[in-house]
This record gives C-alpha cells, structure tokens and sequence, in this order.
C-alpha cells in the first residue's frame, strides 16, 4: 500500500470514527430532549392540576360556601293599635327575626316609620283628582322605574324610630324589636315598614344594600266612633299640626 493510499484509508478510519461519535452523541441529545419533554409535560399536569384546584376553590367559596355561610333572617311584623284618649292611638309594632341561616348574625340598627294613608292627605287627594298617579312614572322606553324613583307610593311620613341597641342572634335564634308610635285618631289607615340591613353588605342605601323589611297595612280601630265630623278630617288635612307626633323625627 502507498503513502497516500495509507493516508486516504486513515482519513476514511476517522471520518467513520467522527460520524460514529456525532451518532452517539445525536442519540443522547435526543434522550435528553425527551426526558426534558416528559419533565415538562409533568410540571405541565402540575400546574394545570392546580390551577383546576385553586379555580374549583375560589367557586365553592364564592358560590357555594358564600351562599351557605350567607346571613339569611326571616323577618314578621306585628301591628296593634289602641285608642288612649280623644287625640291619639297608641300603635305598637312588634318586629320577629329569626336566625334561619347557620352563622351568628348582629344587626347593628333598624327602623320603622308609621305613614299616613287615610284619610288621604290633601295634596295627594289633589294629585289623585287631577288623574294622576302617586307612584312614580316608568321610564317611557324600558317601562321601568328610574333608578332613583320608587315603586310604591310616598304616603306622608307621621314617624320614624330608630332601634340602636344591636340584635345578637344565633342560628335558629329569635330576637324581637318593639317601636311605639302616637298617631291621631282623625287617621283610620296608615302603614308601617320596618327595615334591618344586612351587616355584612357594605353598600349604601343609595347603591342597593341589602335590607330585610316587612310593611304592614293597618286600619286603625275607630271603637264605635267611625263616624268622624269634619273639623277633625280637616285637621289632618292641615298636616303640619299632626307633625309634633314624632319629637325625634328623622328623615335620613
């Protein structure tokens, strides 16, 4: 063999040698891609486990165990009236809430006011002759009310009380708020409503917060006087005579 047929097969010795080697090397480049793969699909199923986890969690909490763990108070009013002497009935509102929920609820305040129906205030018998309604008119597209308008109508406020002291009440618990009112006797409806809100809505009145309330209707019992004269309708028509009634008056 000649010098250069021996340096041709050296070089043929070696460039298999070489191939041989970036074979090899291929093999465990392509071993280690594959347990990187493998490695990332795990961490993958990781993540996507707890990403299930915490989603599944945030949901229960939110609309499941919120739900659950919600204050929920049934609310029952009680009106009875009695006649105390030639002015005045004597009006006791006696309001139940019972705990029906499964956590310990405080009502932090409550109110009831007493609203004069009838006779009808003059200007609402004004109002009403003219053919007009005393609820709030809908809004003429969506025939909804508007947001700041009322549903029911404004009957003329004759008292507002405030209950401060606050109502602690267990589950299944039953706690009873008492308000007193004085009204005139030339009156023979008014209503009552009475409102708590709920503690843990931390929204205003004006933003929709939650309240839990009860109106009543109540014909006020004339006792075999029924038959009013007129100087005494017509001095609940003068209204602001009848306004002393309330001396803590609160419109807020």
């Amino acid at each position: 063999m000649s010098h250069t047929e021996a340096v041709i097969v050296g070089l043929i010795i070696l460039l298999a040698l070489f191939a041989t080697w970036l074979l090899r090397k291929a093999g465990e480049d392509l071993n280690r891609l594959n347990l990187l793969k493998e490695r990332l699909g795990i961490i993958n199923a990781i993540v996507t486990t707890g990403a299930i986890t915490v989603g599944g969690i945030w949901a229960y909490d939110a609309f499941i165990a919120g739900r659950v763990n919600k204050a929920k108070i049934d609310i029952e009013q009680e009106v009875t009236s009695r006649l105390i002497n030639n002015d005045f009935f004597f009006v006791h509102v006696s309001v139940a809430l019972k705990n029906v929920g499964s956590r310990h609820v405080e009502l932090r305040e409550g109110t009831s006011r007493a609203q004069a129906i009838y006779p009808l205030w003059k200007p609402h018998a004004d109002i009403l002759g003219a053919g007009q309604d005393l609820v709030p008119t809908p809004n003429s597209k969506t025939g909804l009310p508007e947001k700041s308008s009322k549903v029911v109508a404004m009957w003329p406020l004759l008292c507002h009380r405030k209950h401060m002291p606050p109502l602690k009440i267990e589950p299944g618990e039953t706690q009873r708020a008492d308000f007193d009112f004085f009204v005139p006797r030339a009156l023979k409806t008014i209503k009552i409503y009475s409102e708590f809100p709920d503690p843990s809505d931390q929204r205003s009145r004006e933003d929709g917060r939650a309240v839990w309330a009860r109106t009543t209707i109540h014909d006020l019992q004339q006792e075999n006087s029924d038959k009013r004269n007129g100087a005494e309708d017509d001095r609940f028509k003068n209204f602001e005579k009848i306004n002393f009634v309330c001396s803590d008056f609160d419109s807020k």
